[in-house]
């Protein structure tokens, strides 16, 4: 029975990727230019403009080869941006002219402070704000503090952990006729926030990208780790992930 089964898998494994590369040969494509900065986190925050700089800069001499969609990494742009501001050209792309996702801070006034929030933009080559994705799943102690909001004494007490708040749709963000789920950090090992995301857009969902700033963990093996457990979104969804 063991042999059998065994046999079973192998065979339907060969007819299912035959006809997934078949399905991949006619279907549309698209060029990503996935850009970088492998800054380490003390240069991000003393020299918070230099990240942004080198994304910039990468992503000019890419264009010159040809792109239709560039993915920046998280906190590439490592300040905040208030939620009025529709139009980011200037501020963020600067002389790119491709549509871009990256990865900073959004602020927003609410009832009762300002509240910040990890957030993905998705500008097209003009820099007009086509969406935006806000990180669901907070890192404890990273970007916020179990039961913060209750005791604010507690942020005093630990003054480098963020005060994010946590992001409540799970939209796709939409560019021309297609939709893009949005993962930041490990939010892509997460297989149910992925299928909530997928449900929400009844499947409509063309690619997924996920942003992410491993460079908290330094030369360790942790990245490639997040990257294998990534891999299974794929399995699950039959959808690319950048």
């Amino acid at each position: 029975v063991v042999a059998a089964l065994w046999a079973a898998n192998l065979v339907y494994g060969a007819v299912r990727l035959d006809g997934v590369r078949t399905a991949m040969a006619g279907a549309e494509t698209a060029r990503i230019g996935v850009v970088q900065g492998n800054l380490s986190m003390s240069s991000k925050h003393q020299t918070p403009r230099e990240g942004l700089l080198i994304h910039r800069n990468m992503s000019l001499e890419l264009e010159k080869k040809g792109v239709d969609l560039f993915v920046w990494s998280e906190s590439s742009v490592n300040y905040s941006i208030p939620t009025s501001m529709k139009n980011l050209k200037n501020e963020v792309l600067g002389k790119v002219a491709t549509p871009t996702i990256f990865g900073a801070i959004r602020a927003e006034q609410g009832e009762d402070r300002e509240r910040e929030y990890n957030t993905a933009f998705l500008v097209d080559g003009e820099g007009d704000v086509l969406g935006t994705y806000d990180k669901r799943y907070l890192l404890a102690f990273g970007e916020y503090i179990p039961l913060g909001e209750t005791f604010p004494k507690l942020y005093e007490w630990s003054p480098n952990t963020g005060s994010f708040t946590p992001g409540k749709s799970y939209s796709a963000l939409p560019l021309r006729n297609h939709r893009i789920g949005i993962l930041i950090c490990y939010e892509d090992i997460l297989p149910g926030l992925v299928r909530n995301i997928m449900a929400a857009s009844q499947g409509a969902i063309d690619l997924m990208v996920n942003i992410t700033n491993d460079s908290w963990f330094g030369a360790t093996a942790e990245p490639w780790i997040h990257l294998g457990l990534s891999t299974y979104r794929c399995i699950e969804h039959r959808r690319w992930l950048i």
